[in-house]
């Protein structure tokens, strides 16, 4: 096992591949306590009820996800504008996106960033 390492340039391969390594473990502990926060601050934050107006969506599909049963076959956003002529987006799951219509204004229910539903007409 000592002579695998032996040579410089398998020495610096390895540290290479350490460093690597370490960098990849940093920024997933990182993400996880960045979404682990998100959803803390989420939980706590109060549900709101907000006039809005549909003024935007878009797709991303996946075909491939398709073909398996209960999930999503792409990445769906919705944009609403609020009163106050500002402009939020979310992710939303993909039967609620076929719900919505653009122009339909009505009330936006969301809890900080979370999106809990929308009651076109309201």
């Amino acid at each position: 096992m000592t002579q695998l390492f032996s040579s410089a340039p398998a020495r610096i391969a390895l540290v290479v591949l350490v460093l690597f390594f370490a960098v990849f473990v940093i920024f997933l502990i990182l993400k996880l306590r960045k979404t682990a926060k998100e959803w803390s601050d989420n939980n706590a934050a109060p549900v709101e009820e907000l006039p809005a107006t549909v003024v935007s969506k878009s797709a991303e599909y996946f075909p491939e996800k398709s073909r398996m049963a209960g999930a999503d076959s792409g990445i769906f956003q919705v944009g609403f504008r609020l009163e106050d002529d500002s402009v939020v987006t979310f992710h939303v799951m993909e039967a609620q996106f076929a719900d919505l219509e653009e122009g339909v204004s009505g009330v936006l229910h969301r809890q900080g960033t979370r999106f809990l539903g929308f009651t076109a007409g309201a």
